[in-house]
């Protein structure tokens, strides 16, 4: 059961007291995420032991990477790939940016939509790109979940990944044009770890496909 008790009131007569430097640190969470990242504050006390941990390395020297397709094709793998990305996160903080071509394949012969390869660049009709997306935003719940301690993001989600049509003969194919960096920036600070879908939005507001290899480099460049 969760009591609330409103404190006592201060008689006029006591002397108010200067706070401690442990209540001077307390941020409430909007302060604290607004604040760009301390490490000194993220300091932790190893197990077992009265020995500090050496504090994580400043956001702003994270690690990209870039999830292929070929690494999702079993559950097994899936996971594998994910639990080497976590432990890589026990030392620098990471953004996963992941495409999905067997995935978006299956999805696809499993609705009857053909589509066809240019330039090693998959022709987007907007049939396909309502397939693509939503086999990409499944996927990437559950790589978020495999992953642990991150969330799963898309490019239409607070503007994150902007784009341009690439070639009007590839249909909603799209070039990333600009990064919400300062969203990521600040998941990294809390300790989260986004993981990317390589959906953007486009000029007119609907959703581009685009390559997770040149998304990865405009975030890592962002």
């Amino acid at each position: 059961e969760l009591v609330c008790q409103a404190p006592e009131p201060r008689p006029a007569d006591r002397p108010r007291r200067a706070p401690d430097r442990r209540q001077r640190l307390i941020r409430t969470p909007i302060e604290w995420l607004a604040e760009p990242f301390n490490p000194s504050r993220a300091r932790r006390r190893e197990p077992g032991s009265g020995r500090l941990r050496r504090p994580r390395t400043p956001y702003t020297r994270g690690v990209i990477v870039k999830y292929g397709g070929n690494a999702m094709k079993s559950l097994e793998l899936r996971r594998a790939v994910a639990a080497e990305i976590a432990a890589l996160r026990a030392e620098y903080p990471v953004v996963v940016v992941h495409g999905g071509g067997p995935v978006i394949e299956r999805e696809l012969a499993a609705r009857g939509v053909t589509s066809e390869f240019r330039g090693g660049l998959r022709v987007t009709t907007s049939q396909a790109m309502d397939v693509v997306e939503m086999a990409l935003c499944q996927l990437n719940k559950q790589l978020s979940q495999d992953v642990g301690g991150a969330v799963g993001l898309m490019g239409r989600d607070s503007d994150l990944l902007r784009a341009e049509v690439l070639d009007p003969d590839l249909g909603r194919v799209g070039r990333v044009t600009d990064v919400n960096a300062g969203l990521l920036r600040t998941l990294l600070g809390a300790g989260i770890t986004p993981v990317l879908g390589c959906v953007a939005v486009g000029p007119d507001g609907e959703a581009l496909n685009v390559n997770a290899d040149t998304a990865a480099g405009a975030v890592a460049g962002a």
